[in-house]
């Protein structure tokens, strides 16, 4: 154990400033930002020659520290064609988020966004996983290019695994694969009962409703009764327990084509 270690990292303060610091007197001092007066311990003044900042202005700061750092975070690991989520964008569909956030207002809850290609369910999906980025959620997507790689390399265990503690994560695109029926629907099945499971919140778009899988599904690789069952009982899941909309017709009921 070298829990009483100095982390390699840090920098040992000096006799004479450890003394310096430990002189926590109050003296009413104004607040470098706002010029409010307040107490500050005299120790801190005399080592960093500083200060300091009232409460109200502290907060600010790390409040502007924090939006600072999501926006970096968000830069990094946004794909960029999804960087713009305003509501103002060319291709909003604001009838549809209106729906979305009527039928789903918690954050927490699951959903399932349906639509034909363009009907900016994607975007939605990025808007609200963004809402939960700024409420202190950690956040992941799955892309269906990624799943395909995952399927066709025979590592969806290992992508399983990282997404594992994710507190909200967007599945883009399901039922659109193009590899094996078989690994694909159990790899969704696992994904799903996992995350119910833990009660983490999953958030999916696809371009078919239920009534269209088995259809599409039955068109894949060496399918089987037994696969066609386990597809069923995968959508029965979603059914019971995701918030649809379709963003083609999102003034209809929440379950509609589901």
């Amino acid at each position: 154990m070298i829990d009483d270690q100095i982390p390699p990292t840090a920098t040992a303060f000096s006799g004479g400033l450890s003394e310096i610091l430990c002189d926590d007197t109050l003296v009413e001092l104004p607040c470098d930002q706002c010029g409010a007066l307040g107490e500050v311990a005299r120790g801190a003044v005399k080592a960093f020659g500083v200060n300091g900042l009232c409460p109200d202005c502290d907060a600010k700061d790390l409040e502007e520290r924090r939006i600072k750092s999501l926006r970096e975070w968000w830069r990094l690991h946004c794909p960029y064609e999804y960087h713009d989520t305003s509501t103002e964008h060319k291709e909003w569909n604001a009838e549809a988020w209106q729906a979305l956030k009527q039928r789903a207002p918690d954050l927490s809850e699951n959903v399932m966004l349906v639509g034909s290609t363009g009907s900016c369910k994607s975007r939605a999906m990025v808007l609200r996983m963004k809402l939960a980025l700024n409420k202190g959620k950690s956040i992941g997507w799955i892309w269906s290019d990624e799943l395909d790689a995952a399927i066709d390399t025979r590592k969806t265990s290992a992508l399983l695994d990282s997404v594992a503690e994710i507190s909200v994560l967007g599945v883009d695109n399901i039922f659109s694969a193009s590899g094996s029926y078989e690994n694909y629907q159990k790899f969704l099945t696992n994904l799903v009962d996992r995350r119910l499971r833990r009660k983490q919140t999953t958030i999916i778009t696809t371009r078919l409703k239920g009534r269209d899988v088995t259809e599409v599904s039955q068109s894949w690789n060496n399918t089987t009764r037994a696969d066609n069952e386990r597809i069923q009982s995968l959508l029965r899941r979603f059914r019971g327990s995701f918030v649809t909309v379709d963003f083609d017709n999102p003034n209809q009921g929440g379950g509609s084509g589901w």
